[in-house]
């Protein structure tokens, strides 16, 4: 008898033990998934800051690019002037 029982305990024993490992598993891929997520937003806000640079060295370079006209417009503004000067 104590061989029939064995036997019987075998297939419940493989059935605990697939339990087990299935839980784990799920466990396993529910960290997995929260992870993921995770890293999906940090991806997506890296990607937003790397837009806003991109935005802001346009918008720099807009400025020096302002900056220069200015000042060639007040190098015209001078010339003209003196030009004025000199017709006089």
């Amino acid at each position: 008898m104590g061989l029939t029982n064995q036997l019987k305990i075998l297939p419940w024993l493989c059935v605990v033990a697939l339990v087990a490992g299935m839980l784990i598993l799920r466990s396993r891929s529910k960290e997995t998934e929260t992870e993921l997520a995770a890293l999906r937003q940090a991806n997506a806000e890296l990607n937003k800051a790397r837009t806003e640079n991109e935005d802001l060295k346009k918008i720099q370079t807009q400025v020096e690019e302002l900056g220069r006209l200015r000042k060639e417009n007040e190098e015209l503004h001078r010339l003209r002037n003196e030009v004025r000067q000199l017709r006089e």
